[in-house]
């Protein structure tokens, strides 16, 4: 065989498992979608028996500090619960110090607990023989050496209290930012154990256990709801049925297990070339407009990073920009309004005031904000120009 024939025989073989492997995806897709739309169907049909969407969570205010305090009354044993230690003793198996902590009382458990440089620890609780320190994460990202001032502020007061052991718990489902506690740091901390870190699926475990050991049905529900909240909404999870469709679906042949795989390889490349191709919408719509528009943004926006945001300029010499962002990481807790390009924003309190009953008007009220933001809102079920941001535009990591 030819040096030619050779490398057409080959190209032409590639072709072919590129087509399979299209194909392959093509049909896991369909299958996928026709499995979702036909449970959904069933779901909307039996809604008024089983209320599937239902949830108390839904009509509070469900934020870190929420969490946080559902968080420490569970984790009190005086706490309005009534099952005593149940909760507590789960939860040192979980982190490793019932060895030291289940045989000893639990005198303090409270949230935001104050630290040294002004910072406030998420959860403290505090035994006889040591201390333990929660730092609850579920969206947002570290600060600057967060962790380790939080590390040393119990090794100190567990020194000045003459307790032998303290506890560094962090909730996240990502590791902590190397800005927040250096590798080197952690581990040395971990081997030591001062350091443990817990994904959010081992605390809706814990909670799971705890729900299956209740008396009481009033704190059986809180506990089902409360899973049921983080994993939709921490965990970022498909709702069960569905995910179970899916799974069915991906598992059913080889081929379609193959697709899976090679979609999830992708996924974050989809991701980023979404926002990037977001930018270039936005700037075609721009182009146009009556008034010269200037769009700015990084790349850590497509990264997915905190804070990062995407601004339209009117001027150059403007000082409040249209901002669109994210509060959290991956993608979440969309927002948009009109900020301060510089702080502190520079206009009269009467033109903020002014240019706020302007934006109130024509999109709704604005949440709370700080001083550089004029207006803003996070959309959801709010109506803006006919157009309804439903619950889907606020968390754009899965959708």
């Amino acid at each position: 065989m030819t040096v030619t024939a050779l490398l057409n025989s080959v190209a032409v073989n590639l072709a072919d498992t590129r087509r399979a492997k299209r194909h392959q995806i093509d049909t896991l897709s369909n299958q996928v979608l026709l499995e979702v739309r036909a449970l959904r169907k069933a779901r909307d049909r039996f809604s008024e028996q089983l209320a599937p969407d239902f949830s108390i969570f839904d009509y509070l205010r469900t934020n870190e500090n929420s969490l946080s305090r559902c968080f420490r009354d569970l984790l009190d044993p005086n706490g309005k619960h009534g099952q005593r230690r149940l909760f507590l003793d789960s939860f040192l198996r979980r982190i490793g110090a019932d060895h030291w902590a289940s045989s000893s009382e639990c005198r303090i458990v409270r949230v935001e607990q104050p630290t040294h440089r002004n910072r406030r620890l998420d959860i403290y609780l505090e035994f006889d023989n040591g201390l333990i320190g929660i730092e609850n994460k579920p969206w947002a990202g570290d600060q600057g050496r967060q962790l380790s001032d939080y590390a040393a502020w119990l090794m100190q007061t567990a020194r000045r209290r003459r307790c032998k052991y303290w506890l560094l718990v962090y909730l996240s489902n990502t590791d902590p930012d190397t800005s927040s506690i250096s590798e080197y740091r952690r581990e040395t901390l971990t081997l030591g154990g001062r350091f443990v870190q817990i994904p959010y699926s081992e605390v809706i475990e814990w909670l799971r256990e705890g729900e299956a050991k209740t008396k009481a049905l009033a704190v059986r529900v809180f506990l089902d709801q409360l899973a049921t909240f983080i994993r939709i909404n921490v965990n970022r999870e498909l709702d069960m049925c569905e995910e179970v469709e899916i799974r069915n679906a991906v598992l059913a042949c080889p081929e379609h297990l193959e697709a899976a795989f090679l979609v999830n390889r992708a996924f974050v490349s989809i991701k980023q070339h979404l926002l990037q191709r977001l930018r270039y919408d936005l700037e075609t719509v721009l182009r146009d407009a009556p008034v010269p528009y200037q769009i700015e943004s990084d790349q850590g926006f497509y990264a997915g990073r905190q804070w990062k945001e995407i601004k339209i300029l009117f001027e150059e010499e403007q000082d409040a920009v249209i901002t669109i962002g994210f509060d959290n990481n991956n993608y979440q807790d969309f927002y948009f309004g009109l900020a301060g390009r510089n702080n502190p924003l520079a206009k009269s309190e009467a033109a903020k005031a002014e240019i706020k009953q302007v934006m109130t008007r024509l999109f709704g009220p604005s949440v709370d904000l700080d001083q550089n933001w004029i207006w803003c809102s996070h959309p959801n079920g709010v109506e803006v120009q006919g157009f309804r941001f439903d619950e889907e535009f606020r968390n754009w990591s899965n959708h």
